[in-house]
């Protein structure tokens, strides 16, 4: 009896642990322009943290999607990839893409062990527009040949080592009880802002003349008050227009087989966790 509780714990043991999920994620923008949401943004955010994170998509066609190198490193960390044919948001994903209020910017699937947080990678996922060329890692637009680039960063002149997409960021999936993911994305955007580098002293001369009639009880008071020679100032303003980063930071307690929504004044993600 004995010999049976053990194998029977060793069992039941071995199944939880061998507990697999299939994720699949969904990331889309909001075809808004950022001003127009009344939110407050700040122009800088501290950098996203990926150095852990494994990269599986990015904006043109998936060009990790499926590498040896990729693939072997997720595979080492309980992780394989789902191929297309076996996404199940499909619908929704085409729903958002013919929606004129949103464009989505990647789909992406995986399947994975019940991991713990500290065990379970990050997974590096990047879409939309490839800004490398436009603009620096810090948002600074790239200058043109024979132009000074000052910056406080040294390496923020060089070309950036990963291409500088439109979306850019990490989802962790792990298990306490039950499934909760981290999410951590940036959404960058070409943005503008105006900068007084002067001022000039219009030609022309304004005479500006206020007459105050003041009557009172005891007779009649009459005082004028001239502010003559008014010289009309105009600002000289420069335009800038740097590339700036709204992010997306959350941690949700997820639901089994439930299409779950994380929501962003500017994007959004949907979520759906397959137990097997």
């Amino acid at each position: 009896m004995k010999n049976l509780f053990f194998f029977l714990l060793v069992v039941l043991s071995g199944s939880s642990l061998a507990q697999q999920f299939d994720v699949e994620v969904i990331v889309f923008k909001r075809n808004i322009a950022p001003e127009k949401v009344g939110e407050s943004w700040p122009n800088q955010l501290p950098p996203l943290n990926l150095d852990d994170a494994i990269r599986v998509t990015t904006a043109s066609a998936s060009e990790d999607i499926g590498s040896e190198n990729t693939t072997a490193q997720l595979q080492a960390r309980g992780i394989n990839l789902m191929p297309a044919e076996q996404f199940q948001l499909n619908t929704q994903y085409e729903a958002l893409k013919n929606h004129a209020g949103f464009t989505p910017l990647a789909h992406i699937g995986w399947r994975q062990n019940s991991l713990d947080r500290d065990v379970s990678p990050q997974i590096r996922i990047t879409g939309g527009q490839d800004y490398t060329g436009r603009f620096l890692k810090n948002g600074a637009p790239v200058q043109q040949s024979g132009m000074d680039v000052t910056t406080d960063n040294p390496d923020a002149t060089t070309a950036p080592k990963d291409a500088l997409f439109e979306l850019d960021g990490m989802i962790r999936l792990y298990v306490q009880t039950t499934p909760l993911v981290d999410t951590t994305f940036d959404l960058r955007e070409p943005h503008r802002r105006e900068r007084v580098i002067g001022t000039d002293i219009a030609d022309d001369e304004h005479e500006t003349a206020i007459e105050e009639d003041n009557h009172q009880d005891s007779g009649q008071e009459e005082s004028t008050v001239q502010f003559g020679h008014l010289q009309e100032v105009k600002k000289q303003v420069q335009v800038d227009e740097f590339l700036k980063a709204y992010r997306l930071e959350q941690t949700r307690k997820l639901s089994n087989n439930e299409v779950h929504y994380i929501d962003h004044p500017l994007m959004g993600l949907l979520i759906q966790v397959r137990s097997l």
